[in-house]
């Protein structure tokens, strides 16, 4: 490997944005009517954290077909003292519902978040292969009007604080590249961005290190960590410890270890 510089359901609009309330541990991600994304587990109620925590909207992969959550993901977030909201965002086929999902569901958890207990300031985003590049697209378009104003959530700002990204997927033109999407213009004020990829993601590597590459040279902050193996579902890969110090680095509020 190597790297460089409640649990309720709740209905917002078109999305759905389920919380583990755990600081500490997971808590059960029901969806309402359907089975779960995560197998119910325990419940952490947010008021039991000493003060508001960090927060991260978590979009699962999938290909913009089927939501695949990792649970692993938001259990090693909640070691860390982060509060987890996972997005259920629009599928299928339907990528500018997903964005105005993401855009929505920031907005919410800003809004809410003295109910939530958790740091507007300190929200950030992670997402797995189609869900990085949902949530690399809204740290490079916060600024762009996805759908009509719903409510007063909606004067919320939804650009992240930090932006994680494993085996972020279609982040080229085409296939192959070698250009990058245009939903990617590279703006001058990008969250900070660690990614993650293995050599033998044959899809989706290149365009990861492209990406990282474009966004360096544009004046973002970024950290990426390579493993020789381990496909796009980063097998054996433990990006974990590199990424926690990466959050340290940006004065995320970690719990203690």
């Amino acid at each position: 490997m190597s790297e460089s510089s409640d649990g309720k359901a709740m209905k917002y609009n078109s999305m759905m944005v389920y919380m583990a309330f755990a600081a500490l541990i997971t808590t059960s991600t029901v969806l309402a009517g359907s089975e779960s994304l995560i197998p119910e587990d325990k419940q952490l109620d947010p008021a039991q954290a000493e003060g508001p925590t960090p927060a991260v909207l978590f979009c699962p992969g999938g290909g913009y077909k089927h939501l695949t959550p990792h649970p692993e993901v938001i259990d090693w977030l909640n070691e860390c003292g982060i509060t987890v909201f996972m997005l259920r965002y629009t599928v299928p086929d339907d990528r500018e519902a997903a964005f105005a999902d993401v855009q929505r569901a920031m907005r919410v958890i800003r809004h809410r978040s003295r109910d939530w207990n958790v740091d507007p300031d300190q929200l950030g985003v992670l997402g797995s292969s189609a869900g990085g590049h949902l949530v690399a697209r809204l740290s490079q378009n916060y600024t762009k009007t996805a759908y009509p104003v719903v409510d007063e959530a909606d004067s919320m700002s939804c650009e992240p604080a930090f932006v994680i990204l494993t085996s972020a997927a279609y982040l080229f033109e085409g296939k192959a590249g070698p250009e990058l999407a245009a939903e990617f213009p590279m703006k001058d004020h990008v969250a900070p961005t660690f990614l993650v990829y293995a050599e033998d993601d044959n899809a989706f590597f290149a365009g990861g290190v492209a990406y990282e590459k474009a966004l360096r040279a544009a004046g973002g902050s970024t950290r990426i960590v390579i493993s020789e193996t381990g496909g796009h579902g980063l097998k054996g890969v433990n990006w974990y410890p590199v990424c926690r110090e990466w959050l340290g680095d940006l004065d995320i509020k970690l719990k203690a270890q």
